[in-house]
């Protein structure tokens, strides 16, 4: 009888085991700074897509792709702008045309920065 007991207190505890690993892996704790990360809008009134670029103490880090017609968002993480001082944006259209760039910007949290590219 022992031994049963013994086995039942076993399975029971795998079972609550089992349980509190399965609740405690959904559950997301909150970033300190989430959404608080600058952003970067593309509009992008040209007939070409452009390839985004983030100039940063002479390093080129590229974003991502803004699509022709369309306007884009960009997050841009910490890794990207701490200690960079002032930054620069640069939109490089994939066929032909010339480089857009912003003036050099230092970025605040939950700041916006809007970058316009042209139609031809």
């Amino acid at each position: 009888m022992p031994y049963l007991i013994h086995k039942l207190t076993r399975a029971a505890l795998l079972a609550v085991s089992l349980v509190a690993c399965a609740s405690g892996g959904s559950q997301k704790s909150p970033s300190p700074s989430s959404g608080s990360q600058p952003h970067l809008e593309v509009i992008n009134r040209s007939n070409a897509d452009v390839d985004i670029y983030l100039i940063r103490t002479g390093q080129r880090i590229r974003l991502g792709l803004a699509p022709n017609g369309q306007t884009t968002k960009f997050s841009l993480t910490p890794a990207m702008t701490i200690g960079a001082g002032t930054v620069r944006f640069e939109a490089v259209p994939l066929v032909g045309g010339n480089t857009i760039s912003t003036d050099p910007t230092a970025l605040q949290p939950n700041a916006t920065v809007t970058l316009d590219v042209p139609p031809p």
